[in-house]
């Protein structure tokens, strides 16, 4: 669920932009928390940051801190026989 230039057609880049581009991030991290593919978002959201890109004055830039879940790969069980 990568947020496209498709959600933002042909908008200006500004700072009100960067906001929207920050909200919409937020809410793709919490669904993918809803799916269990990412974990503790609430506890990371403050590190996710969007800006302008230095190099490309068309493009923004952000850093996403994700949890990733950890998927159950061992099952261990002990039987005791009666």
């Amino acid at each position: 669920m990568p947020v496209s230039p498709q959600r933002f057609p042909r908008e200006k880049l500004n700072d009100t932009r960067l906001q929207r581009i920050h909200s919409e991030l937020l809410d793709v991290l919490y669904t993918l928390e809803q799916l269990e593919i990412v974990e503790n978002v609430g506890a990371h959201k403050e590190q996710l940051t969007v800006t302008r890109s230095r190099q490309d004055d068309s493009r923004a830039d952000a850093s996403i801190p994700a949890a990733v879940v950890r998927g159950l790969r061992v099952f261990a069980a002990t039987i005791y026989l009666l």
